[in-house]
């Protein structure tokens, strides 16, 4: 059996994140800032997007699909 942060009840959209890294950064973030970022893992995908498409210098439409952080 799992054993659930205790921040996970509090910040159920984050829950749903499968990297335990990023789902703890975002809960210890999220209450330090006294908010609730809706879609946080949808911005993080399209933000790690635009990274890449810097980076590597390719337009964000010929970058091909991401994993997304939910999946």
């Amino acid at each position: 059996m799992a054993v659930q942060h205790k921040y996970v009840s509090h910040i159920p959209k984050i829950a749903i994140v499968s990297n335990p890294y990023l789902r703890d950064h975002w809960q210890l973030s999220q209450k330090a800032i006294g908010i609730e970022i809706d879609d946080l893992p949808v911005l993080y995908d399209a933000w790690r997007r635009e990274v890449l498409s810097y980076f590597l210098d390719i337009p964000i439409s010929r970058l091909p699909k991401l994993v997304s952080v939910n999946d």
